[in-house]
């Protein structure tokens, strides 16, 4: 967690040509605000912090472990198991934020293939595997 590092990494992307930014850590998106460059958010909805920046971004919703998990403990079946299944959007653990009026203002053929691969992973079609490895960094 080292917001003003995220924001230069932002910045030196964008320096290289980037149009869009992921803001995965807290920063990124001063850097692309700063740059007039668009950002999606990550985990929350992240609008508020540009809202003539950031499109919409994947927000995490942790209902469906909490769901599962209190019906195996009410029915006293506690046991082990891996729970990266439940933060796909498939299993509605995963889910993209309001667009903010975003939706609008791009083009329509964008929406759709946005809303076709939406489709795609909630129905198998597409299957994006899930990892809890720690990610690589400096």
């Amino acid at each position: 967690y080292d917001p003003p590092k995220a924001r230069q990494a932002a910045l030196d992307q964008i320096a290289a040509g980037a149009d869009l930014i992921w803001a995965e850590r807290e920063g990124a998106i001063a850097g692309a605000r700063e740059k007039g460059v668009q950002a999606f958010g990550n985990l929350v909805d992240q609008n508020v912090e540009g809202p003539e920046t950031v499109l919409t971004g994947p927000v995490w919703s942790m209902a469906p472990i909490v769901d599962h998990v209190s019906k195996l403990s009410a029915a006293g079946m506690i046991r082990g198991e891996s729970y990266l299944d439940f933060s796909t959007l498939a299993r509605g653990g995963a889910i993209l934020a309001s667009w903010h009026g975003w939706n609008e203002k791009l083009p329509p053929d964008v929406m759709e293939l946005i809303r076709a691969k939406q489709n795609a992973i909630k129905t198998g079609v597409l299957v994006i595997n899930p990892s809890a490895d720690r990610p690589v960094g400096d």
